[in-house]
């Protein structure tokens, strides 16, 4: 048995499809920023290449079937995803709850500061607020909430690295801030945080990312394989 985290329908070939091949259909909501979008990943990201593993898990095990939805949006912060998650989650996700996964990827833009009045983006407490909020929309449509951890390295960066946002600056400091944040409500609200402090501990960042914030294809390999440990430790997906 899956274990179970807290937490319109997809197209009527979907379900003949799965119901004709006796397969437990499964609809995983990906929602985030620019790294659950796939920046800079030849192979689309790490939410992509996690498509790719369970579709050809399915090509030889047709006992589920699985659907993945990149809801991902560069620059969004939990205040741009709050906005649209009952929209978008409601033309996607299945009638059945126990079918819907829903991870976020997503907390790195609510750490970066402003550099003109040096104040995050969305300050913490704000933040907090807004996970528990997440959570609680979530929970009406799925049974399983994931919270992919903020990924734990960047160059300290601002207008020399990144030069398509001159008015914000990323810290590691602001960044394991927000983590701890999102670890401790994961844990109090009994969502699935997914750690990537000890995969990426022996990483630098000039190996893992593109442009001193955004992964490369290695960080986003890093964090797949991370992922779907994960899933399948805790029995989400096989």
């Amino acid at each position: 048995m899956a274990q179970a985290f807290v937490g319109s329908n997809p197209t009527l070939c979907t379900y003949i499809m799965a119901e004709g091949n006796n397969a437990k259909t499964n609809i995983i909501l990906g929602f985030g920023t620019s790294s659950l979008y796939g920046a800079w990943d030849e192979q689309g990201g790490w939410f992509e290449r996690l498509r790719t593993y369970y579709d050809s898990k399915y090509a030889s095990d047709q006992s589920y079937y699985s659907i993945f939805y990149n809801l991902g949006i560069a620059g969004n912060t939990t205040s741009d995803i709050l906005k649209r998650f009952r929209a978008e989650s409601s033309q996607r996700s299945s009638k059945i709850k126990s079918e819907n996964i829903v991870i976020f990827d997503l907390g790195k833009n609510d750490a970066a500061l402003l550099i003109e009045s040096n104040r995050n983006r969305v300050p913490p407490q704000k933040f907090a607020d807004n996970i528990r909020k997440l959570c609680a929309l979530s929970s009406k449509i799925s049974s399983t909430t994931l919270f992919l951890g903020i990924l734990p390295l960047v160059q300290d960066a601002g207008a020399e690295y990144m030069k398509w946002t001159p008015d914000l600056y990323y810290s590691k400091k602001n960044i394991f801030e927000y983590d701890k944040i999102l670890e401790q409500i994961s844990k109090t609200v009994g969502a699935g945080y997914i750690d990537l402090k000890k995969a990426f501990a022996d990483q630098k960042p000039d190996k893992v990312l593109e442009d001193g914030l955004h992964m490369n294809s290695l960080g986003h390999e890093i964090v797949s394989k991370t992922v779907i440990a994960f899933l399948s430790k805790n029995r989400i997906l096989g």
